[in-house]
Formats: structure tokens, sequence, C-alpha cells
């Protein structure tokens, strides 16, 4: 499993995606988001460092309270799904969890 709803096997709570993709449905909060993660490399997405600092700056840039236990949820999930952001077919997978 990927993406889509894996995410809730690691313990990701479901009322944190919901909200973030409510953000992602305003233009100007889109292109933001979007800011956050577009430079990230696959080395990048494979750093919990990396990973947590972006997750951070996803909760201020939304407004989204993300705590620490589900901030670590997160970041294993995206690490184990092993995202290459050069690959098209993982963006493609990427965006599907949001929508």
């Amino acid at each position: 499993m990927f993406f889509n709803e894996g995410y809730k096997e690691y313990g990701v709570d479901e009322e944190i995606i919901n909200k973030v993709k409510k953000k992602l449905k305003q233009p100007k909060m889109r292109g933001k988001i979007i800011g956050i993660f577009s430079s990230a490399s696959k080395a990048d997405l494979q750093s919990k460092v990396q990973l947590k600092k972006m997750v951070r700056q996803l909760s201020r840039t939304t407004g989204v309270t993300i705590g620490p236990k589900q901030s670590q949820n997160m970041v294993s999930f995206i690490m184990d799904q092993k995202i290459d952001p050069n690959n098209p077919l993982h963006l493609i997978k990427i965006i599907s969890m949001f929508k």
C-alpha cells in the first residue's frame, strides 16, 4: 500500500489529514504547502531531521496542530514510502493522498 489510507496503519490521525486536505483546497494555501515540499530531495525524504522540520513547517503554515507523536508517525510513514520526488508516479500518489 503506498498512500491513500495507509497512513492510518502508522497511527497518523485522520483528522489531521482531513484538515490539511481542507487547507489544500485554498489556492493560496496550496501554493504555500507545495513550497514546503517542492525543493525536497530523495535524501531529504529519508532524513528524520529534514522530515520533522517539514512537518513543523506544515503545521505552522496551515495552523493545524501536529503533536510530537503524530509528527513522529508522519515521519515514519513518509520514510517507509521511499518517495522519489523525481518520479512522476510517486508525485501522483502523494497528491492523491490529499484529494
